[in-house]
């Protein structure tokens, strides 16, 4: 305690004895009174430099007095007063200032999240789909990606205040092949199932993008995107790289219905992730997705080839009457899956799905 208060004596005695500052009374035309004024701040300055260095967390508080006196400035009594009432009452933080400033700065950031909010939700969602047609081939990599989105009202208390909540969107893509050579065979499964998704949602697939045939809807409020790649099965990761890339889909939003041999026929199965299974459609999505495989699936069963028959014959088969049945029947439970985990995620309903779908045509 003594060696402080000799500290503060010594302090208190530098202060006292600093230099007066000396300007140019002839270039400046500053008066004696105003230079004593003047002097007077320049002594509280310090003062207040000397009681900053003792509060903890404020070491950087002294920076804000730097004082820099020129002899070409004409000082007036208005501009000491103002320097002075500046200096000796709004720069020293008080815990109420900080608590003001925090006030301030998180009302600031109400009114900005407010503005974006509104700046989001005046616009239709129809409106964010697509780029502009007049947007120069030569500019592309400098504009921004268009980010699908739809807004609606908060079901929380948030809901009477105003706000509203954006809906990250859906990339739901069937993997097939194009033409009418193709079509009703069973490596074109998932065109099928985007067909069968795009009638009962009421989505047109009208739309040619990125080598693939694409409808724009939605699951309730939920924005989708509707793709049918048109590169053929094996190069289906060119439309699927760039439409993720360019709507700003995220991995887990991505959703590939394929053919799979290892479920029987008519069997469905709702996957998380998981590898390609040397399906080649997944394996071209894979390797157009950096690598990840962390994009959920809707696996269609349609059974191993019989005998000797050879694997690509048999993708290319059509089904047989009692198959056709099958396969209709697990395209409408596909439609009600994909609607179940785009609203819900992967919950209970779809554990009980993939059970129900494991066992349906199970002998016992």
């Amino acid at each position: 305690m003594e060696e402080e208060k000799e500290e503060d004596e010594r302090r208190e005695a530098a202060i006292a004895s600093a230099p007066a500052l000396q300007p140019d009374f002839k270039s400046s035309g500053v008066t004696k009174d105003q230079l004593s004024k003047f002097q007077e701040l320049h002594r509280r300055r310090l003062q207040i430099k000397a009681k900053s260095k003792k509060q903890k967390g404020q070491k950087g508080i002294a920076n804000k007095f730097k004082w820099i006196y020129s002899s070409e400035k004409c000082w007036n009594e208005k501009d000491l007063e103002h320097q002075g009432s500046s200096l000796c009452d709004s720069e020293i933080p008080t815990q109420q200032s900080i608590q003001q400033k925090d006030v301030k700065l998180k009302t600031q950031q109400k009114l900005h999240w407010g503005s974006m909010v509104h700046a989001m939700c005046t616009l239709s969602p129809n409106s964010l789909w697509l780029r502009s047609p007049h947007c120069h081939q030569a500019s592309r990599k400098a504009a921004f990606p268009v980010r699908l989105g739809a807004s609606a009202s908060s079901l929380d208390n948030s809901s009477s205040m105003g706000l509203k909540v954006e809906y990250i969107p859906w990339l739901i893509v069937g993997l097939g092949n194009p033409g009418n050579k193709y079509h009703g065979t069973r490596h074109n499964i998932g065109f099928e199932m985007i067909d069968h998704i795009s009638e009962a949602e009421g989505i047109s697939m009208n739309i040619t993008q990125f080598k693939a045939l694409i409808g724009i809807g939605s699951f309730g409020e939920v924005p989708v995107l509707l793709v049918k790649p048109q590169t053929y099965m094996n190069f289906s990761g060119e439309a699927i790289g760039p439409l993720a890339a360019y709507y700003q889909v995220p991995m887990r939003h991505i959703l590939l219905a394929y053919d799979e041999m290892s479920l029987p026929n008519g069997v469905l199965r709702v996957q998380q992730k998981g590898g390609h299974g040397h399906h080649n459609g997944v394996k071209s999505a894979v390797n157009h997705l950096d690598g990840r495989r962390e994009f959920p699936r809707l696996c269609i069963g349609i059974g191993n080839p019989p005998g000797t028959m050879d694997v690509k014959a048999f993708l290319l088969q059509k089904f047989n009457p009692v198959e056709r049945e099958q396969i209709d029947t697990t395209l409408r439970q596909g439609v009600e899956a994909a609607r179940t985990l785009i609203l819900h995620g992967f919950d209970q309903k779809i554990d009980r799905f993939n059970l129900v779908q494991k066992y349906k045509y199970h002998k016992v």
